[in-house]
């Protein structure tokens, strides 16, 4: 009988541009964050959405997250990943807004 695995559960934000190193195992960068989604204090006639592009060792993803919809998940090697959020929400007509970060959770 194999003894079981311990699971890991992380919690992680990346901005555009900015690279981590997970789990001791592979690197994590994003590439491109593209925000269409509604903004606050808008009324749209679709909610949209927001669509990152991420590199992970050599391979490049594009996940497309739908407003008001769960999070994205996909595994690589032995990890679950899932795209959480991308923040903030931008605001009708708010200038200088703060940068837009990915969130994400990994599980092993």
């Amino acid at each position: 009988m194999q003894p079981m695995q311990k699971q890991v559960d992380t919690n992680f934000s990346l901005v555009n541009g900015e690279e981590k190193f997970l789990m001791n195992s592979f690197r994590f960068k994003i590439i491109e964050i593209n925000d269409s989604r509604c903004p606050i204090g808008v009324k749209c006639f679709t909610a949209g959405d927001v669509k990152v592009k991420a590199q992970i060792e050599s391979q490049i993803y594009t996940f497309i997250l739908k407003a008001n919809s769960d999070a994205l998940k996909f595994t690589h090697k032995n990890y679950t990943i899932e795209l959480i959020n991308v923040l903030p929400h931008t605001i009708y007509q708010v200038k200088d807004q703060e940068e837009k970060k990915t969130v994400w959770k990994i599980i092993q």
